[in-house]
């Protein structure tokens, strides 16, 4: 199982956020993105380690997932999950 399996990440994630990555604002920081709802920036977490640390952080996060065994495509939005960490 990888480590961004879909029911994984989910299961780590104390709110999963109803947005999108391209609904977010962009920043000047590339891999960084400012919810307006919740006036929170959104960290891209493409790797474990980057994930773990902004789990440490208390940091909002948009993982790609593994969904049915299957890796997203980079320009799917629907394979970034996005949410705030335990």
């Amino acid at each position: 199982m990888a480590w961004n399996d879909d029911a994984r990440i989910e299961c780590q994630l104390s709110f999963k956020c109803p947005r999108t990555w391209g609904k977010l604002t962009p920043t000047e920081t590339e891999g960084i993105r400012h919810c307006s709802e919740c006036d929170r920036d959104v960290h891209l977490a493409l790797t474990e380690i980057n994930f773990r640390r902004h789990a440490d952080d208390g940091h909002c996060v948009a993982v790609r997932v593994f969904r049915l065994g299957l890796l997203a495509e980079e320009n799917e939005e629907e394979g970034l999950l996005l949410g705030n960490l335990k």
